[in-house]
């Protein structure tokens, strides 16, 4: 059973509390157009396609790649994700919670750009997590694949 727009899976990202709500159903459909288009390639085969026939990263095509990203649409998106729809609220501190706006978002994620892209991943996961649970099952993870071969790809480069 799917889970009710009122209740929140709660996450612990950089000692900070989040209560993530899932997004009202056309809100959800609305948001993913933009989503599937940021990552899309990713799950229609990136790892293969930046992939040289010995497992290497081929760091032209995966820059390529990164290259189409532009930091406005990076940046809508997780505006769309984390503040814009008052989907999350987060505990500072042990203080009470608040909604997740955008100066709070400065505020926690100021030098750490990782834990708002973790935060993001918990809101698709919220969101989306049967979509790509049926997918990951057909092709694996897509995160799991891509930051394995990197992380091989940097490996073997130094």
């Amino acid at each position: 059973m799917a889970q009710a727009q009122d209740e929140p899976k709660t996450v612990e990202i950089s000692g900070n509390v989040f209560h993530i709500f899932p997004f009202p159903a056309m809100k959800a459909a609305n948001i993913s157009g933009e989503l599937f288009a940021l990552i899309g390639p990713a799950l229609g085969g990136l790892s293969a396609a930046v992939t040289t026939k010995d497992g290497e990263i081929n760091t032209d095509k995966l820059t390529g790649f990164f290259a189409s990203l532009t930091g406005d649409r990076v940046e809508g998106l997780l505006r769309r994700l984390l503040v814009a729809n008052k989907n999350i609220s987060v505990e500072v501190d042990g203080a009470s919670p608040v909604w997740l706006t955008g100066d709070v978002a400065d505020k926690i994620f100021c030098g750490a750009i990782g834990a708002m892209y973790r935060l993001a991943v918990e809101v698709i996961k919220v969101n989306y997590g049967d979509f790509f649970g049926v997918l990951g099952g057909l092709f694996g993870s897509p995160d799991e694949n891509l930051l394995s071969k990197i992380s091989k790809s940097t490996e073997t480069s130094t």
